[in-house]
């Protein structure tokens, strides 16, 4: 074992990242100009499968994921003008 697995800090399991910031981080590294990233590094990015991923690759990858977890507030913005829905609020006596 390394020196790092001998922490006394209890262990956090991370938070998992929302598909919908999968989604936007790929939108986006789609959108950017030169050679797009092969699938099989997004899932190795993503931690879905092991592997290597090359230094040009991961650069875009990082960019794109950066973009996209600063964005949830807008996405989640445009979902809620997408909803049909109302609530009626009826009075209460």
């Amino acid at each position: 074992m390394c020196d790092a697995c001998d922490s006394d800090e209890p262990f956090r399991p991370r938070e998992a990242i929302s598909p919908e910031i999968i989604e936007a981080a790929r939108a986006i590294e789609r959108a950017m100009p030169g050679e797009p990233v092969p699938e099989t590094a997004w899932a190795v990015f993503f931690n879905q499968a092991s592997g290597s991923i090359t230094w040009p690759h991961y650069q875009r990858m990082r960019t794109s994921f950066a973009a996209a977890f600063a964005a949830p507030p807008a996405a989640r913005l445009a979902r809620l003008k997408r909803r049909t829905r109302t609530i009626n609020c009826e009075e209460v006596l």
